[in-house]
């Protein structure tokens, strides 16, 4: 689809920061949001965060979570200082340290 994600490795294993950019519809936009939680838990991230301004991309998260794509899916939802959002994605369960 018209998605991109951009994804950070932290100095801690199996964290990363990410953010989507998007060009698609709402529907590909989730569809495609899937596609990478699978991804990039395969290729070794158990958690991900995101920060974002837009309060209608909780909805994504929502949908995704109501037929998680791994076992032990999750997230958590912040509010940053500057008012915006901080999601905490856990993409399966942790592996080993």
């Amino acid at each position: 689809g018209n998605t991109i994600f951009v994804v950070h490795k932290t100095k801690y294993p199996g964290a990363g920061f990410f953010r989507a950019l998007n060009a698609d519809s709402a529907r590909n936009f989730i569809d495609n949001g899937r596609i990478f939680c699978q991804a990039a838990y395969k290729v070794g991230f158990d958690t991900v965060v995101t920060q974002f301004s837009d309060p209608s991309l909780l909805g994504i998260f929502k949908v995704i979570s109501r037929n998680p794509v791994n076992e032990g899916m999750g997230y958590a939802v912040q509010r940053t200082e500057d008012d915006g959002y901080q999601v905490t994605l856990q993409l399966g369960p942790k592996r080993g340290a």
